[in-house]
């Protein structure tokens, strides 16, 4: 007999489920299956439910997060390069660039929580945070350093000051990855799963 509602459900078999669905794009007919299989009898129908609902799906607010990211990076920048003097124009851009930020946070948060279950044992470490975090910063600083050089070289600013600015988020960026890589090897090592063999 299927269980039909999500409540249900331990968070780590929904959340297995959940990356099956998304890391291999099974039908929800063939997660169902794949669950029954290991003894979890489940209608499909409530996964496509879950899939695509903010209130259980990780993916789902992960996506949201960067797609709140990216829309409101893209109107700061709009309003940025311009380089108005009007007040409304630098309130609306601190706003927008404070939203993109608060979006990003979303993001990196659940996408960190979609790796952090049991049934992905490799990846069930806080490593995976400093891997997020740490790209974030190295490769948004490379990316909005580029676009800060350029608008330097053009308006003759001081190209040194940015180079050096931005540099440091990348340092910092690939210190804190360096760091978390050091500490997963070390976990790895040790475990007693999937994660030891890779090491």
């Amino acid at each position: 007999m299927y269980t039909s509602t999500l409540h249900r459900f331990l968070p780590e078999i929904f959340s297995y489920a959940v990356w099956l669905y998304h890391r291999f794009n099974p039908s929800h007919r063939d997660v169902g299956d794949l669950l029954a299989e290991r003894g979890i009898e489940v209608n499909p129908y409530v996964f496509y439910r879950g899939f695509n609902n903010l209130r259980y799906s990780l993916v789902s607010r992960e996506g949201l997060g960067v797609a709140i990211f990216m829309g409101f990076a893209g109107l700061h920048w709009l309003l940025v390069l311009p380089q108005s003097e009007l007040p409304l124009v630098k309130n609306l851009a601190a706003l927008t660039g404070i939203l993109a930020a608060i979006g990003a946070a979303g993001a990196l948060l659940y996408m960190h929580k979609c790796y952090r279950i049991p049934a992905r044992p490799f990846w069930n470490h806080w490593q995976t945070a400093t891997s997020f975090g740490g790209n974030t910063l190295s490769l948004g600083a490379l990316i909005a350093g580029g676009v800060a050089l350029l608008a330097a070289v053009q308006s003759g600013g001081d190209t040194a000051a940015v180079l050096q600015t931005f540099g440091w988020f990348v340092a910092l960026g690939l210190v804190i990855e360096v760091v978390g890589f050091i500490a997963h090897a070390k976990f790895n090592v040790d475990a007693e799963h999937e994660g030891a063999a890779s090491h």
